[in-house]
């Protein structure tokens, strides 16, 4: 799609939702009380309301929330702890925020409120009481009798040696005073929270924001006594994809692997050797004092009459991989790694037991808080009102891609100088990046020029595990949201565009010809892997369209089966990772080698054969460009009549498809026939055997493939489905020695 079209449909979209935005908030509370519930560390796949949960995900409470409002899909609020807290103090991306830094020892941050302000602070100065309860990440100021009215947070920053009490005990800032408290920290953050709710250090008349900031589930991930070993009955599937290997995906995740298989077809954590199903009991078991939580939080409000007059969400800071992608950690960014469970109620103002089908950010979330409150922006924010969505998240227009990024522990004017090459742009081994989702599909781009792009179709691919970026079917989709991540990037005042490295060129498809009679073709009996995809291999399908190479590549007969190509395919791509692979079938089975001739028909196929595969090829060449010609044949040939001639016949099929494909030098391999026990050689197939065997002392630049210890399929002519795979390996191997590899 042309840039200039996207840009200019997005402008449109922006009046869309302008336009309707007044009287989507006809209805709702002027001025409602916020509980913005925050967890850490878990994705919507530890909740089990939503689809693809694991099996273990059990959180009646936080399901019984999403009954009572609008689910969302996902939100993308931070890659990890700090910089998704920074943006929702904020309203803009770490990029924007001038200040903000890591000092001494982990967690130790700073910034300037002057150059940082945090918009509770203009919650306050318009009537809202504020109060922030649980785990504190952004900076050793927390901003007590400035942003906040009332305060009980674990100050992690500003007290690194009690940074990992996670669980207790934890040294606890009580409206600026502090001091030590023992006993479950899940357990305090609700009972303080339902306190305040209660009316605890809160004035009645002025309506509140309450931030309830759960360290729970981060590592050590620990259950709370009551809920320790109630899962110790159920197992985990493994994910897909948890041991790889990941063809087409960023080489960074070989440095973040950390699962090991197990001989009973399990996992095991490789630092201590835990068990992937004792880390997802572990999970799940810690999750149930957050979900009690959510269950005594709304029980408390609905007791004190606020239950109707209280907008209520539900997120975490970011999610969690366990497992995805050979993962244990977040950062990266997946759906695993970085979305969050989204979830908002307010019952009699908005809809109860609704999906809604689109993502937010975290700028999103802040500027629809200041919408809902009837406030002004104080300043610039990156986020949009979805106001619209929380009304009729069915039918609402909203057209609007969520923007996420990853910038480590950078921020501001820090974050261009990383990217600048002043300092190292990688943080948990993930190099920095800026992501883009916009309905079903995603596009990464990494702004250190180290990995290529993503790009996913997360509907057919929920699990990522196929990065479309060189697939030519998704060319005009990747021309596509490249100019809306781009607009995204503009609008979001990201200053280090200009100093971004260029894209990698994309690579044009290796072409390989596949020519010759039946053993092209394939006549191999089908099995599940020949089904299987590789995501850098494709074919050209009989109508010219590219497609994932599966079983059978060839159209020629009915009975086409498995062949050489596919293998001879990913044995390449396998072997010259930054390559796509264009396999084009054009064998016809029978065909003697005059039939491979300008003009030339073949009564037994009703085809052209010679004619056929330079159609073919024309069309081919405008996604890439020409690596090889396979070609085996011969079995037409080997009789008296024709058999003298063949030598010469091949010295000219060479040099002819060289003519025709303006390729002078292009690698050209044959293979041998079948030798069966069964059925010996006579003179006339040693000599076309011998005019194969020699062509490299007669052609430069092809090769011969042997076919010693193959076996046919009980016909003595084809071969059966394992030795075509090895055929096509032998293939393989002939063409990489060719280019010197």
């Amino acid at each position: 799609m042309n840039v200039r079209i996207v840009l200019v449909l997005l402008q449109v979209w922006s009046g869309v939702l302008v336009s309707g935005l007044a009287a989507a908030r006809d209805g709702l509370p002027s001025r409602p009380n916020i509980l913005f519930i925050y967890a850490d560390d878990h994705s919507p796949k530890t909740v089990s309301c939503y689809e693809g949960a694991y099996a273990m995900a059990h959180t009646p409470n936080i399901d019984r929330l999403a009954a009572s409002g609008v689910r969302f899909r996902a939100a993308y609020l931070g890659s990890w702890c700090m910089p998704s807290r920074a943006s929702l103090l904020t309203g803009v991306h770490p990029h924007s925020i001038e200040s903000m830094r890591m000092t001494g020892s982990n967690p130790r941050s700073a910034y300037d409120p002057e150059q940082s302000p945090f918009w509770p602070a203009v919650f306050r100065q318009h009537g809202y009481q504020t109060a922030q309860i649980g785990k504190w990440h952004t900076g050793t100021d927390s901003g007590w009798g400035r942003d906040w009215d009332y305060q009980r947070v674990w100050n992690r920053p500003d007290n690194p040696d009690n940074a990992g009490r996670y669980y207790g005990p934890q040294v606890i800032d009580f409206n600026g005073q502090r001091r030590m408290v023992d006993g479950y920290a899940t357990d305090n953050y609700t009972d303080w929270a339902c306190d305040y709710i209660r009316g605890e250090g809160r004035d009645p008349d002025r309506p509140w924001y309450l931030w309830l900031c759960y360290g729970a589930i981060h590592t050590p991930t620990t259950p709370a006594d009551r809920h320790q070993g109630l899962l110790k009955e159920q197992t985990a599937e493994l994910p897909p994809g948890i041991f790889g290997p990941r063809p087409g995906k960023p080489s960074y995740l070989q440095k973040t692997q950390v699962w090991e298989p197990t001989d009973d077809g399990g996992a095991v954590f490789r630092r201590g050797k835990l068990t992937h199903t004792a880390w997802m009991q572990q999970v799940h078991e810690c999750l149930m004092a957050v979900d009690e939580g959510v269950g005594r939080l709304l029980e408390t409000l609905r007791e004190t009459g606020q239950l109707e007059n209280t907008l209520v969400v539900y997120s975490s800071d970011q999610g969690y991989a366990n497992g995805e992608h050979g993962m244990r950690q977040k950062v990266a960014p997946y759906e695993a790694t970085y979305s969050s469970p989204f979830i908002v109620s307010m019952p009699g103002s908005l809809p109860a037991g609704k999906f809604c089908r689109h993502t937010v950010n975290a700028p999103d979330v802040i500027v629809t808080f200041f919408s809902l409150a009837g406030l002004e922006l104080p300043w610039k924010m990156h986020g949009r009102d979805f106001t619209p969505l929380l009304l009729d998240p069915d039918n609402a227009p909203w057209e609007r891609p969520t923007l996420y990024t990853h910038v480590g522990q950078d921020y501001g004017s820090n974050v261009t100088r990383a990217i600048a090459a002043e300092k190292e742009a990688v943080h948990a081994n993930v190099p920095y990046y800026a992501a883009l989702r916009h309905e079903d599909i995603k596009y990464v781009r990494y702004l250190t020029g180290s990995e290529s792009e993503e790009l996913y179709d997360l509907k057919a691919d929920p699990d990522e595990l196929t990065n479309l970026a060189r697939d030519p079917r998704y060319r005009d989709s990747l021309e596509k949201y490249r100019a809306l991540w781009l607009h995204e990037m503009q609008m979001a005042d990201a200053a280090y565009l200009e100093h971004l490295p260029p894209l990698p060129e994309p690579e044009k498809m290796h072409l390989f010809l596949l020519v010759g009679q039946s053993n092209m073709a394939g006549r191999g009996e089908l099995e599940a892997q020949d089904r299987i995809p590789h995501p850098r291999v494709f074919m050209l399908d009989k109508d010219g369209q590219w497609r994932p190479a599966v079983d059978p590549l060839h159209f020629d007969k009915r009975v086409a089966g498995v062949g050489l190509g596919k293998t001879f395919g990913q044995v390449v791509a396998e072997a010259l990772p930054e390559v796509t692979v264009g396999l084009i079938p054009c064998a016809v089975g029978g065909s003697p080698i005059d039939a491979w001739k300008p003009g030339e028909f073949y009564p037994p196929t009703q085809s052209h054969p010679w004619d056929d595969a330079i159609r073919r090829a024309s069309i081919a060449l405008k996604s890439g460009e020409w690596k090889g010609i396979l070609w085996h044949q011969g079995e037409s040939d080997s009789n008296s009549e024709l058999a003298p001639a063949y030598q010469a016949k091949l010295d000219d099929l060479v040099q002819r498809f060289r003519d025709e494909l303006a390729v002078p030098d292009v690698p050209f391999i044959v293979g041998q026939l079948g030798q069966f026990a069964q059925r010996p050689w006579n003179e006339f197939k040693r000599q076309v055997d011998r005019a194969h065997r020699e062509l490299p002392q007669r052609v430069p630049h092809t090769a011969v493939v042997g076919s010693e210890g193959l076996q046919h399929q009980g016909d003595q002519v084809h071969f059966d489905a394992e030795s075509y795979r090895e055929l096509g390996r032998r293939y393989a191997d002939a063409y990489l020695k060719l280019i010197g590899r």
